[in-house]
């Protein structure tokens, strides 16, 4: 979910929030990959607190395709 809202803010032209949301979902992410259930199902937004299945493939390809996004995006914006 946060991915499009992300997007949705990018496309309204909130950059700003955009960028954070996307950092905290990225360090949420990468908080929660070290642990030894890998990365979890889904987070509970209060806390943080990954929960549901380990391991979860969904989650890694979300992560990785934000890193990614926002890397083309940083690469794409400092060439204009």
């Amino acid at each position: 979910v946060n991915l499009d809202v992300m997007r949705g803010l990018e496309d309204i032209g909130r950059h700003d929030l955009a960028a954070h949301l996307l950092y905290k979902t990225i360090t949420l992410f990468g908080n929660n990959s070290g642990d030894a259930n890998g990365f979890d199902e889904y987070f509970i937004a209060d806390t943080g607190e990954g929960v549901g299945t380990a391991n979860d493939g969904w989650t890694a390809a979300i992560y990785a395709t934000m890193i990614i996004e926002d890397i083309v995006n940083t690469l794409t914006d400092s060439s204009k």
